[in-house]
């Protein structure tokens, strides 16, 4: 069984060393300044490698030389950045095989940190295995002492997609009867002490932010799909459903909303898990902070932008939320124009201020079929972009970017 590395997902710059990354399999290296493919790169972790994600352990305790010239692993598409130490922080996953059922495979993530030299930092690291689910999360976020993830319960036969009659995704259903979970894990690696709290059924797919509050409390922002959608079991035909063939339908696709989660810690109890204040209708996608936030207390959030009346749209504009007085600042673009994700870069003119950004994106223009880069002033995006850069040909739908100062 082979699953081709697209290597398409998101990119990373780190240690002026440039990565493509895909969730489905391990990192590739690229010229920064050519994009000529230099080599796949296993960030200093023998067993990721491409192969059958599996991890047998009987098979690990006898040899693991021998488990991992026989399975490989793979790689989030998401990895973080930590704002005061500059670490880099990432986790691989792969299936963990019960001998006496292996047809039923719990993801098992293994958190790794990295020194701006890419040296795997030896004090951290942790790891959890899933065992409600059939896949490993989409994104994470993190703390300054531990990883936050949310579990989505999928359910599944994976069988025809092992014996070559279908796609992974059509093998996957999100279970409406279950609860997601979130789960806290230390990044201490001799901290074995995983907090798990069940939400609500659902589908998370990106992680904004996590952190500690001022009432002692963690706070998470995530995207997700509309809570209501999926208690009703309206999400059927796989995973990815209708975002799948040669356009996506969104009067099948559920609306995306910007969910704020709040979990008393102490107590392993939810206190809250809905829409932001304000956003209950709002259609948004690929939200971002201020990267010199990450991991600690934050004020705004950039993302995509789609209708405002719970319809699910394409994303045709941009949003800026204020979390602490609830201000929004809207900017749709002309019509028949398709906004993608924005990218969040700091200015660097001194001034130390949280929504003194630059926010970078692209743009298509279905009219001229051609696509732009595009920069917005983070402190007030209504105006517009303050610069607009056609490029000589239009860009597909694309996910995830990155910004490089030269």
């Amino acid at each position: 069984l082979n699953l081709k590395n697209l290597a398409n997902t998101n990119v990373l710059y780190y240690n002026k060393r440039l990565f493509a990354l895909f969730e489905a399999g391990i990192p590739y290296e690229i010229d920064s300044n050519t994009l000529d493919t230099i080599n796949t790169f296993n960030f200093k972790i023998n067993h990721l490698k491409q192969g059958l994600p599996s991890y047998i352990e009987e098979l690990n305790s006898l040899s693991s030389d021998l488990h991992n010239s026989l399975f490989g692993s793979y790689m989030t598409a998401h990895p973080k950045i930590d704002s005061d130490t500059n670490n880099l922080i990432s986790f691989i996953w792969r299936a963990k095989v019960d001998l006496d059922e292996p047809l039923v495979n719990k993801p098992m993530m293994e958190f790794y940190e990295w020194d701006h030299n890419l040296n795997v930092i030896p004090h951290y690291g942790n790891k959890i295995v899933l065992n409600n689910t059939l896949t490993a999360p989409h994104d994470i976020s993190i703390t300054s002492d531990s990883y936050v993830i949310i579990e989505n319960i999928l359910k599944g036969d994976v069988t025809p997609y092992i014996l070559g009659l279908t796609t992974a995704s059509k093998c996957v259903n999100i279970d409406n009867n279950q609860t997601m979970i979130l789960h806290v894990i230390p990044r201490e690696s001799t901290n074995s002490t995983i907090r798990s709290i069940p939400l609500t059924p659902g589908f998370t797919i990106h992680s904004v932010n996590s952190f500690i509050n001022s009432n002692n409390q963690l706070e998470l922002f995530t995207s997700g799909w509309c809570i209501d959608t999926i208690k009703q079991g309206l999400m059927k035909d796989g995973l990815l459903g209708a975002w799948e063939g040669t356009a996506p339908n969104f009067d099948s696709i559920p609306c995306t909303y910007l969910y704020q989660t709040i979990v008393d810690l102490e107590n392993s109890t939810l206190i809250s898990h809905k829409p932001v204040n304000g956003l209950e209708k709002t259609i948004i996608e690929h939200p971002h902070i201020n990267p010199n936030h990450e991991g600690k207390p934050c004020r705004y959030i950039w993302s995509s932008l789609g209708s405002r009346t719970a319809q699910s749209s394409p994303p045709l504009g941009y949003l800026k939320i204020d979390l602490t007085t609830g201000d929004q600042q809207v900017w749709y673009a002309p019509l028949h124009t398709y906004c993608e994700e924005v990218v969040i870069v700091p200015k660097d003119d001194g001034i130390d201020k949280e929504d003194n950004v630059w926010i970078f994106s692209t743009m298509y223009d279905s009219v001229r079929n051609q696509s732009s880069v595009n920069i917005f002033d983070g402190l007030d995006i209504t105006n517009g972009p303050v610069a607009r850069i056609w490029l000589r040909h239009h860009l597909p739908h694309s996910l995830h970017g990155t910004f490089v100062k030269v």
